[in-house]
């Protein structure tokens, strides 16, 4: 269950936090937000199939639309806190993303991943890093190796036009990143 959504400068967003419940009804007057919410979960949740640019073309509408104009920043911060049932456990995952817009002078800016981390507890995790991804590299973790007391990273770098979720497989290595995704 998604237990809290943040959002910074996406769209008409500018620091807004999100704790759904059981049952949510959006309310609001034109132009509150409501629909650039939702569009925002929307957002994030495609990072983890498509690239950032095609999430932005069919999500958001244009990359021009995806950060507020007024609000000069150069990126986009998502974060997201959910709780996943896993083999009789509760596990809570902590998700941040961190979209950087490299402006052109003619064309759509490009979108790149600047900072992506997953963290998971509960289920013999205490607070683990799952994922790290920076502008550099990329740290995956071994669930398995994890569980058996070896703390072993998969250490490699990635373009950084796609978030490390859409990189992963449905591997046994990677089971609750996949679960999260």
């Amino acid at each position: 269950m998604l237990d809290e959504f943040y959002v910074d400068n996406y769209k008409s967003l500018v620091n807004v936090t999100f704790c759904p419940k059981q049952q949510n009804l959006l309310l609001g007057t034109n132009n509150a937000g409501k629909t650039n919410l939702c569009q925002a979960m929307k957002f994030l949740s495609a990072t983890a199939s498509w690239s950032l640019d095609d999430c932005a073309d069919r999500v958001a509408g244009l990359r021009f639309a995806i950060a507020n104009h007024h609000f000069d920043k150069p990126t986009v911060d998502f974060r997201v806190r959910a709780t996943i049932p896993f083999a009789g456990e509760e596990l809570t995952f902590r998700y941040s993303l961190t979209i950087g817009i490299k402006k052109n002078n003619l064309m759509a800016p490009s979108l790149e991943v600047d900072e992506e981390s997953l963290r998971v507890s509960g289920g013999g995790f205490p607070d683990a890093m799952l994922l790290a991804n920076t502008a550099e590299s990329v740290r995956l973790l071994h669930e398995v190796d994890y569980l058996a007391g070896r703390s072993n990273f998969v250490t490699t770098t990635a373009p950084r036009n796609a978030t490390m979720l859409s990189r992963l497989y449905d591997l046994q290595t990677n089971e609750r990143a996949n679960l999260f995704k």
